[in-house]
């Protein structure tokens, strides 16, 4: 028998070749939903545990710290930043406003930041920390702006030892408002008067930038350094013209001060007053700017005339 032979080969594809070996009977499918129900039934069963332990926490928790007579806030404490004496600006009752704690809450009540920053918003606040004492104490401690004198201007209508219109500032210069706590405290320092010269805006909680009166502000604090100690004071200093101040003693002498060399100045005011002294004689004026030949104005025992008082009331009023 002959066999036919045939020219044409049969080309098999190239690549692997895959077999699909997953079953797709109805018995196999059921068995996948039932696995795949079962695993939902568990995380559901799982969620719903965990929620209901969530809320039995939450429940025993409150009952623990928040409504706990253990945990009640029965003493709010307020120190300086440093040392152990209390705040001299900022009281029981401005905390509370500010803060508006609740006396009667519990320790757990608040949150500390949120404390921080109500109190820190404050312009006469710098910085604040405050911290639980288990199991009923809050600590506060805060760092404050140290008042050194109050400011008056006309053209903003701000008036000086006012506790409605006033403004304060602290040494470097930060403005802020002043409240009843601050009463004893401030109600004493000398007044800077800025007169029709006045070109600053005094903002609660910002720095004041104009030169002249950032010199007076000099003067007031190194006044205090110099003149304390022998009884004199500066209750008032006002903005005279670029060069120059004008201030008052505290018994009614009108000094002149350069917008420079204060302690110089102020040297020069203390061996004047105390010759006055000595010879029984008053000063009605001074002007310190001359570092010879200081032009003075005595007043002999009985003090100034009365023409001459109501000159220098006048020319006060000026600046």
């Amino acid at each position: 028998m002959s066999r036919k032979r045939t020219s044409k080969v049969r080309k098999q594809a190239s690549g692997p070749r895959t077999v699909n070996l997953r079953a797709s009977s109805g018995r196999v499918m059921w068995c996948r939903t039932k696995a795949g129900t079962w695993r939902a039934a568990k995380w559901l069963v799982f969620l719903a545990v965990l929620g209901v332990g969530v809320v039995i926490g939450k429940s025993t928790l409150q009952k623990v710290f928040l409504d706990s007579e253990e945990f009640a806030l029965k003493r709010v404490e307020l120190w300086q930043w440093e040392g152990e004496e209390m705040p001299r600006l900022v009281d029981h009752a401005r905390l509370a406003e500010v803060t508006g704690l609740d006396p009667r809450a519990s320790i757990f009540a608040f949150q500390l930041g949120e404390v921080e920053n109500q109190l820190a918003a404050l312009p006469e606040v710098k910085r604040v920390r405050a911290t639980r004492r288990l199991p009923d104490v809050l600590r506060i401690r805060v760092e404050e702006r140290e008042p050194v004198a109050w400011v008056e201007s006309p053209r903003q209508r701000i008036i000086g030892r006012n506790y409605d219109h006033g403004m304060l500032v602290d040494a470097d210069g930060y403005c802020f408002q002043p409240s009843r706590a601050m009463m004893e405290v401030v109600n004493d320092l000398p007044v800077i008067t800025t007169g029709d010269r006045g070109k600053d805006d005094f903002v609660s909680g910002q720095k004041v930038k104009g030169r002249e009166f950032l010199r007076a502000l000099e003067l007031v604090k190194l006044s205090k350094r110099y003149l304390a100690e022998a009884g004199w004071s500066l209750p008032a200093i006002g903005l005279r013209n670029d060069f120059s101040l004008m201030a008052k003693t505290h018994t009614g002498t009108v000094v002149t001060f350069g917008l420079y060399e204060h302690e110089r100045q102020l040297e020069d005011l203390l061996l004047i007053l105390d010759h006055a002294r000595k010879t029984s004689r008053g000063v009605e004026r001074v002007n310190l700017i001359p570092e010879r030949n200081i032009p003075v104005v005595f007043a002999h025992a009985g003090g100034i005339s009365k023409h001459r008082a109501h000159l220098w009331r006048a020319v006060w009023k000026q600046f």
